[in-house]
């Protein structure tokens, strides 16, 4: 079986998502070229997270479709398996405490993605980018009793997506210089302390993106020209913001809490806008 594609820090089901679309035949990369500056994120209940919509939009534009099947019961959820033909790939949450092969199996609780396809007889074969395993076997019974979410993988007609890496690159710089985060970061304190847990997953969902975004740049040719993407002291700062929220949702010195985190966000763009800067002043003939 081809590899997958390998994320280190990407959400397990975005790495479902990007993997999916690349076993479909999806050319997924050119609905990452609009992602560093995404930032109005929908919040999903089922998983608790933000998610990019502009992946999701994207991927449809480019032909694949993702169907959400709501697992509301152990019954529903064994009517929707039915409907799924051997070898059809989905997308499967289940709490990571029931996946025998997850490093967690009854250990701890938390919510987990992978792909999946239904196989000859009573197991269905599965592949989980976060841990870049593809020869894994799960049973009905066991993903009947504690799948939460399914989403079916299919392809439909492909309108097309075009992208422009000059015109996503002064969308960058607008909204960052435009961005709100560190002024809803200085309101939680008092009765808005708990809304940095939100705001934790919503940085979470920006660091997605860059993930994301640093590998079209890749694909571009790109990464040794824009490094910053790419070293791993980036990210560790971003983690530290994220984290620094969900600590901020607790610590009673959240005065203290706010001006450290404010001030790894406030730096952190900065370094963003100096690399988009760097690219506008970049000739344009260097870009394929």
């Amino acid at each position: 079986m081809e590899d997958l594609l390998y994320f280190q820090g990407l959400n397990c089901y975005l790495g479902c998502v990007v993997n999916g679309a690349r076993l479909l035949g999806v050319p997924y990369e050119k609905a990452m070229a609009s992602l560093w500056s995404e930032t109005e994120f929908t919040y999903f209940p089922v998983n608790g997270l933000y998610l990019t919509e502009r992946m999701t939009n994207g991927l449809n534009q480019l032909g694949m479709r993702i169907e959400q099947l709501h697992c509301s019961s152990a019954e529903h959820t064994a009517q929707y398996l039915s409907t799924f033909s051997v070898g059809e790939w989905m997308i499967v949450g289940m709490d990571a405490f029931y996946i025998s092969d997850n490093p967690f199996y009854q250990k701890l609780h938390g919510t987990h993605y992978f792909l999946a396809a239904k196989d000859q007889g009573n197991a269905l074969r599965y592949m989980d980018p976060t841990y870049n395993t593809t020869t894994l076997n799960i049973s009905y019974e066991e993903l009947v009793a504690h799948a939460f979410d399914i989403r079916r993988l299919s392809t439909g007609a492909a309108s097309g997506l075009t992208s422009d890496i000059y015109q996503e690159t002064r969308e960058v710089i607008r909204t960052l210089q435009e961005q709100t985060i560190t002024a809803q970061i200085r309101e939680c304190k008092g009765q808005n302390q708990k809304r940095a847990e939100l705001l934790a997953k919503y940085v979470e969902a920006m660091l997605n993106n860059r993930y994301l975004y640093a590998h079209y740049l890749e694909r571009l040719g790109k990464r040794d020209e824009y490094d910053l993407f790419y070293q791993p002291e980036f990210y560790s700062r971003w983690i530290s913001v994220r984290n620094g929220l969900y600590k901020l949702s607790l610590a009673p010195d959240y005065e203290t809490v706010i001006e450290q985190v404010c001030t790894m966000c406030e730096q952190l763009i900065d370094d963003e806008l100096h690399m988009a800067q760097q690219i506008l002043n970049d000739d344009p003939a260097s870009f394929p």
